[in-house]
């Protein structure tokens, strides 16, 4: 399948950890792609068009993905110029009806009279739709298609637009930690737990492992994307909580109580994503977390398979990177977000 190319607009509280997430999905769904520009929430790519599928099934930061016509500057005569110039996939285009948005990311494109530009390049979609035996009306509300156009950093992009995330994102809501029959305090965000599992890169049906498993939020998204799971936690009342809350999905996976830093497994993991113990609710059984990261990479080591990656958080006062480089693991990307006022987060990934 040929590649083309595509948009994606990302969410605006971690665009760094999106543009990262999308990556990860690609490399471990190794489908190909090349041409990376990176923009304020804003992230085009050229890969093939079975990506957006696997990309939106999986991903928790991207909003909308786009099949992109032209890319200009910002200003009203480079944009119509442009797009006077641009070739529709028409292949991509179904339906009896069309719309043109057109969005500003921050404040980027506020010289712009937005509905003076969707009218007048949904006159030059007319047209060509017309030409090309595709009589489309426009319509305003609820359209069968909508082409979109974003201005982002001084630059205009412009495509149709194949899926957005607005249904999507319930799902994550309806995750949330409150919603769970077993709750604790200090739960991750489904979609930040999503985004660790992406990270992590595994594959479909591989065996996936998180070793602090909490109430299982983390365990909860691999196996919603068809990983195999197993999780392991210190406190068996955690171990029970998170198979409740797995039971509570119809979701299926092993759990067992047992120490993070002497896993009782074999070299059969492929993927590792994991939030260690370090909030005020949390308990890390006296245990200095400095010395149980270092502890459980140790032990990650052995059962990680080669060449495959760890994702793992820890507070930012952690030397998270030094730990992990000095028992042989190769840093792949660090992120740093804030938890609130007196904690922040790193969030590494590493490979064995």
């Amino acid at each position: 399948m040929a590649s083309r190319d595509l948009f994606f607009i990302l969410n605006g509280e971690h665009p760094k950890l999106a543009f990262s997430e999308v990556l990860a999905i690609l490399q471990a769904t190794e489908r190909p792609y090349s041409n990376i520009g990176k923009f304020d929430q804003l992230m085009k790519i050229s890969t093939t068009l079975d990506s957006v599928q696997v990309i939106t099934q999986r991903s928790a930061l991207v909003h909308r993905c786009c099949a992109q016509f032209f890319e200009s500057g910002d200003s009203v005569e480079e944009i119509m110029e442009t797009a006077k110039e641009m070739t529709i996939a028409s292949s991509l285009v179904f339906g009896k009806n069309f719309a043109v948005r057109v969005k500003r990311i921050q404040n980027y494109g506020a010289h712009i009279d937005k509905v003076d530009l969707e009218r007048r390049l949904g006159t030059i979609i007319f047209n060509h739709l017309k030409q090309v035996n595709k009589g489309m009306k426009v319509k305003l509300e609820n359209p069968d298609v909508t082409f979109y156009g974003v201005f982002t950093e001084k630059r205009f992009f412009f495509g149709l637009s194949l899926w957005k995330s607005e249904t999507y994102s319930q799902r994550f809501d309806d995750r949330r930690g409150h919603k769970r029959t077993f709750f604790h305090p200090g739960t991750l965000e489904p979609r930040l737990a999503r985004v660790l599992v992406n990270l992590s890169r595994v594959k479909e049906n591989e065996l996936f492992l998180d070793p602090f498993v909490g109430s299982g939020s983390i365990l909860i998204e691999a196996r919603l994307i068809g990983a195999n799971i197993i999780g392991c936690d210190i406190q068996k009342r955690m171990v029970q909580g998170a198979l409740v809350n797995l039971q509570q999905l119809h979701l299926s996976g092993n759990l067992i109580c047992a120490d993070a830093r002497h896993l009782p497994l074999g070299d059969e993991i492929f993927a590792i994503a994991t939030d260690p113990p370090y909030g005020r609710s949390s308990t890390t059984k006296g245990i200095e977390l400095n010395t149980l990261i270092q502890s459980f990479l140790v032990s990650a080591a052995n059962i990680l398979q080669k060449r495959r990656y760890v994702c793992i958080c820890s507070p930012t006062h952690i030397k998270l990177q030094t730990i992990a480089n000095d028992l042989g693991f190769k840093t792949v990307e660090l992120h740093k977000m804030r938890v609130h006022k007196s904690l922040s987060r790193t969030i590494g990934v590493f490979q064995n």
